[in-house]
């Protein structure tokens, strides 16, 4: 994973337990988005870090695993105390949203920490690099890694041999995006650069524009059509909505961005057909993705989450012609969790809880039951009726 991490960066297990959490969650190729011990300039011009920072099309995000020896108001000094709340209300005055953990949630329970990063930023954040950190050219020369080189290099050689396809594979942050740009250049005709999500379409074409700028680049997703462009980039889904618009030979070049996901896409198509009986879906379809033909779930996912649970159990929720019901095999019991009725103490949102006790009655009632309890004169049977009885007598019905 690619983690970007300044020089003055902690080595903590919990910090690197929590990136481990956000690339399961998102991804490991987000993970190049994260950067940890961030600097920041408080309202009185202190430089300070945060944790774990990231860039989202809705703004700046902090994340802050707060450990129990430097962090616990019952442990830190005074000082320390209103310093961390400085701290904190000096990101949110310039625009930070702010979430915070402890280190021993963390490590305890890395379930419902990933439930809620995923409740916090959604399930696909739109992450991107802060501005004072993304690759820029300098002047007219771009330095390309070894790698880089030896891949531009193969890929020519390819070419001489008559060869048309190739698959550039690297670890993430290793400029690939890089590598196919420079290469469509070098070829130098009209290019279709293709990705799964509006957010690479975003970055292909802003690399494009850097690394190709004598050319024209367009978008083609949502309300964009840009189709006359020399380089379009867009979305898988978009184009093949409208390929009318598109003849065969438009273009000389095709880029397909994480083309794996075209891959998934194909699956998908096939499950729908029913040429594929069973999907392991791997965390990935929790949402945005509908399959009416579905008859069985098998839950394997442990969550803490309702809202999860739900979306989970939605993908075989909806009706289709001949589909009689849903059968849900739950294989980590989420079921016992979120299906069990609400009892009077739930919804009457009563906190203490005493068996054999009352939810409800009169003001009278409700202290002589109290008071009983307080006695220990605990009830030797509970009578199921509406009413408070005052004298009963206790029968063993198998010997009356």
């Amino acid at each position: 994973m690619a983690v970007r991490k300044s020089n003055r960066a902690g080595d903590s297990g919990a910090e690197e337990q929590f990136v481990q959490l956000f690339c399961d969650v998102f991804g490991v190729e987000k993970g190049q988005y994260v950067y940890l011990q961030h600097p920041f300039v408080d309202i009185y011009g202190n430089h300070r870090t945060i944790d774990f920072a990231v860039m989202t099309e809705d703004g700046k995000i902090a994340f802050e695993i707060d450990g129990e020896t430097w962090h616990n108001p019952a442990k830190v000094s005074h000082e320390k105390y209103v310093d961390d709340l400085l701290k904190q209300n000096s990101m949110i005055f310039e625009g930070w949203k702010v979430f915070r953990w402890t280190d021993s949630q963390v490590e305890k329970t890395p379930e419902r920490v990933k439930d809620e990063l995923i409740t916090f930023l959604g399930y696909s954040p739109a992450l991107t690099y802060f501005d004072n950190d993304t690759p820029s050219q300098q002047g007219s020369v771009f330095e390309l890694r070894e790698h880089q080189e030896e891949a531009l290099s193969n890929l020519i050689k390819m070419r001489e041999e008559g060869k048309t396809i190739a698959l550039v594979q690297g670890a993430t942050g290793s400029g690939k995006s890089a590598i196919g740009v420079l290469d469509a250049k070098k070829v130098g005709k009209r290019v279709l650069f293709l990705a799964h999500t509006k957010e690479l379409v975003e970055q292909g074409a802003g690399n494009f524009t850097k690394l190709w700028p004598e050319v024209s680049v367009g978008r083609f997703y949502e309300n964009y059509h840009d189709a006359d462009a020399f380089v379009v980039c867009g979305s898988i889904q978009s184009v093949i909505r409208n390929l009318d618009l598109f003849k065969p030979d438009d273009f000389d070049y095709l880029i397909i961005d994480e083309c794996h996901h075209a891959s998934a896409k194909q699956v998908l198509k096939e499950y729908a057909e029913k040429e594929i009986q069973v999907l392991c879906a791997c965390d990935l379809l929790n949402e945005g993705w509908d399959s009416p033909i579905t008859e069985v779930l098998f839950m394997a996912r442990p969550t803490m989450s309702k809202v999860i649970y739900s979306q989970q159990l939605g993908r075989g929720m909806r009706t289709h012609e001949g589909k009689e019901f849903l059968m849900v095999f739950d294989f980590v019991d989420n079921a016992n969790m979120f299906n069990c009725p609400y009892s009077l103490h739930r919804l009457l949102n009563v906190s203490e809880y005493v068996p054999g006790g009352m939810v409800l009655g009169s003001k009278h009632a409700m202290a002589w039951d109290k008071d009983m309890f307080t006695k220990g004169e605990k009830p030797a049977v509970l009578v199921d009726f509406p009413i408070h009885v005052m004298g009963y007598e206790v029968i063993d019905i198998f010997i009356w």
